[in-house]
């Protein structure tokens, strides 16, 4: 299920800044979003075909991204908040895949403001690539800090 008007539309710097990699806040534009009864998902996967979103668990269609404004950049509205996965088609081959924007920033608060301020003691805790699972999904989280 996708309406196309659950799903607002970006501004051109926003998609510009998407395009060129120079978005200074990525997660507030892709990812899931909270919306009236479900969520908007917006996916930025330059040379994708198409996209669908399914159930994590079961694989169940819960709907498809359509292209949107930039190449490359595929948006949606689905009626269903539960954790999902991407099944996005390239050429010539077909991917089912988490998607990275779900988890949100897995960075805490302490940890940001601290860097911040320039006094984490304790920067080994992390940053770099940490093996770790969220929301039942093993994984490597790699976080690094450029204040510039």
């Amino acid at each position: 299920m996708n309406d196309a008007s659950m799903v607002p539309a970006l501004d051109e710097a926003t998609l510009a800044a998407l395009a060129q990699a120079r978005h200074p806040d990525p997660f507030s534009v892709l990812g899931p979003h909270a919306a009236s009864g479900g969520q908007v998902l917006r996916a930025f996967l330059p040379g994708a075909h198409a996209v669908d979103v399914l159930a994590r668990q079961g694989e169940m269609h819960l709907g498809r991204l359509e292209p949107a404004g930039a190449a490359g950049l595929f948006q949606g509205w689905i009626a269903s908040s539960e954790p999902y996965l991407l099944r996005i088609e390239w050429p010539g081959a077909v991917e089912i895949t988490e998607d990275p924007y779900a988890f949100g920033t897995l960075l805490g608060e302490v940890d940001l403001h601290l860097l911040g301020e320039g006094r984490h003691y304790e920067l080994a805790s992390c940053l770099g690539a940490l093996p770790m699972e969220v929301e039942a999904v093993k994984g490597v989280r790699f976080a690094v800090w450029a204040p510039n």
